[in-house]
C-alpha cells in the first residue's frame, strides 16, 4: 500500500533597489526567500512517518512542520539572514538536508520511497533544486547574502536538478528502507537549495506541494 507525506512551500521576496553615484554601489534590500514548507502527513491508519531537517556541525535532526530557506544553518521562522537578490549571477540559500523518518515501527517494512512535485513550482527568477547525497555536510556561505552552491561545495558534489523535473509519473527514487523499527528510512539525504537570479520578483510566492511517497507493508 502506498502512502504520501506532502509539504507546502512558499517564498517571501522583497524588492531589490540600486543607487549609483560615480561607481555603482548596489544597495539590496533584504530578500528573505523565506521559502517555507509545511509537512502535512496524510498517513493511514496512523502517522508512521514525519520529515526531519538536519543542521549543525554534526547531523542533528528534528521533525519540522515548516522550514525556511535563508542564509543560515537553521529552520527558525524569522526574517533574519535572508538571501539577497544578486545584481548579476546567482545567489543561493544555505542547502538543507531532509529525510523521511519512521517515528513508529511499521508492521513489516517501509520501502520504495519516491519524491516529486505535485504541481510545478513557479517562482519567477527562482529555481528550487534537489539532489541526493550519501553524507551530511553542514551548510556554508555568507550569512545574510548567499549560500555556497551545493554541487560545487558539498563534499558529495551532488547533481542538483529542478524539482519540477520530478512528477508522480517520473519521481526521484530515494534508496533505502526500514524494517520493524524507527529511524531514518532512506540512505543518505535529500538535499534542497533555492537558486535566485537577478530577475527574481518581490512578493509572496504561491504555495507548492512536494511529496514523499512510499510503500508500507
Amino acid at each position: 500500500m502506498a502512502y504520501t507525506s506532502e509539504f507546502v512551500l512558499d517564498a517571501v521576496l522583497e524588492k531589490l533597489s540600486y543607487t549609483s553615484e560615480f561607481v555603482f554601489d548596489a544597495i539590496l534590500e533584504k530578500l528573505s526567500y523565506t521559502s517555507e514548507f509545511t509537512f502535512d502527513a496524510v498517513l493511514e491508519p496512523a502517522p508512521l512517518v514525519w520529515v526531519y531537517s538536519y543542521h549543525g556541525a554534526t547531523p542533528t535532526g528534528e521533525a519540522v512542520s515548516k522550514v525556511r530557506f535563508k542564509t543560515a544553518d537553521d529552520d527558525a521562522e524569522d526574517m533574519s539572514n535572508p538571501v539577497m537578490i544578486p545584481g548579476s549571477g546567482l545567489h543561493y540559500s544555505f542547502w538543507k538536508h531532509v529525510a523521511p523518518v519512521a517515528i513508529s515501527p511499521p508492521a513489516n517494512f517501509i520501502n520504495n520511497v519516491r519524491f516529486y512535485v505535485e504541481s510545478p513550482v513557479d517562482w519567477p527568477g527562482c529555481v528550487l533544486r534537489c539532489g541526493l547525497v550519501d553524507n551530511y555536510a553542514q551548510a556554508t556561505g555568507v550569512q545574510g547574502v548567499t549560500g555556497d552552491e551545493a554541487s560545487a561545495s558539498h563534499p558529495d558534489h551532488p547533481t542538483m536538478n529542478d524539482v519540477n523535473d520530478y512528477t508522480q509519473a517520473n519521481p526521484l527514487r530515494l534508496p533505502g528502507s526500514i524494517g520493524q523499527t524507527t529511524g531514518k528510512i532512506i540512505d543518505g539525504y535529500l538535499l534542497l537549495q533555492l537558486e535566485v537570479s537577478p530577475s527574481a520578483q518581490p512578493g509572496v510566492m504561491p504555495e507548492a506541494n512536494l511529496v514523499f511517497e512510499y510503500d508500507e507493508a
